[in-house]
């Protein structure tokens, strides 16, 4: 339920001395698909590489909400 947090849940499963299944559950309320697809990729990237850097997001969630409010006042938001 979305008034239950946290909307999100990582657990691990020791499978034997070298390998670990990871759970991940999220509430869609958390990240859209999109989100999620890019947390899964950047985590690989880190998996595969530990010392690799993952770039900042190039947007902020302000950035989304101002976007969104300007779209609103247009013509074509509802087309």
């Amino acid at each position: 339920p979305a008034e239950q947090w946290p909307l999100f849940k990582i657990c691990a499963t020791i499978l034997d001395k070298k390998r670990t299944r990871l759970h991940l559950s999220f509430d869609a309320l958390v990240a859209d698909a999109w989100s999620m697809m890019l947390l899964l990729q950047q985590w690989q990237q880190l998996y595969e590489n530990p010392q690799s850097v993952i770039s900042p997001l190039e947007s902020s969630l302000q950035d989304y909400v101002v976007t969104e409010i300007s779209n609103k006042a247009t013509h074509n938001y509802l087309i």
